[in-house]
């Protein structure tokens, strides 16, 4: 080996050498929380889009345990829904009243439904420029859990479902979220799955309490 090839060779172990000792740690934390919610309650206003022969306008009220910073548990969550009829409910019922006067069609709606225990998933938080003139605080999350379904129905009028869905939420003040929720409700009548999709927005209240 040469002279010049075995300067090289040190040169090169040399290099590597400082460039272990200067390697940068992981990084940890990137963005630490500005607002952290221990009890909130929720209210929210929304509807159930997808029924053929009824739209749902709801209201929910619910309270969120949270256990950390990524873990939370949804105790309950009421929902009540007012219902109204789709045109084509209304054709239907006018065709079958004019071929048989005594026609008693019935459209089972969904009254009420009770969420129990849902995982909240909370994988997301950041914060943006808005107008490059003020900062806003974000969270995104993942929930899912067993629902009780309420409906008008003589048979089959309470069921068991499952709710699975995402959400999103800005902070307002430390007290206060405004929050936007999609969910997918499927649950059982007599065997069957039946589904119905939840949109709704509302505001948060962060309760806070003791850590």
């Amino acid at each position: 080996m040469t002279h010049a090839a075995a300067a090289e060779e040190d040169n090169a172990k040399a290099r590597d050498v400082v460039a272990d000792e200067i390697a940068p740690e992981p990084l940890g934390v990137i963005q630490v929380r500005k607002y952290q919610l221990l009890h909130e309650a929720s209210l929210l206003l929304g509807g159930m889009p997808t029924d053929p022969y009824y739209k749902g306008l709801t209201a929910s009220l619910g309270y969120t345990w949270h256990v950390d910073e990524d873990i939370g548990v949804q105790v309950l969550q009421f929902t009540y829904a007012l219902n109204l009829d789709t045109n084509l409910k209304k054709a239907l019922i006018r065709t079958a009243q004019a071929s048989n006067g005594n026609a008693d069609l019935t459209f089972p709606e969904i009254e009420w439904i009770a969420d129990v225990g849902h995982v909240v998933f909370k994988p997301i938080y950041g914060k943006e420029a808005l107008f490059n003139r003020s900062v806003i605080h974000l969270e995104a999350d993942l929930q899912a859990g067993p629902s009780f379904v309420r409906r008008n129905s003589k048979n089959n009028s309470f069921c068991l479902g499952v709710d699975a869905g995402f959400g999103f939420r800005f902070w307002v003040e430390e007290w206060l979220s405004v929050r936007f929720d999609m969910s997918e409700l499927v649950y059982w009548v007599g065997g069957s799955p039946t589904t119905a999709m939840r949109l709704t927005a509302g505001l948060g209240f962060n309760l806070r309490g003791d850590d």
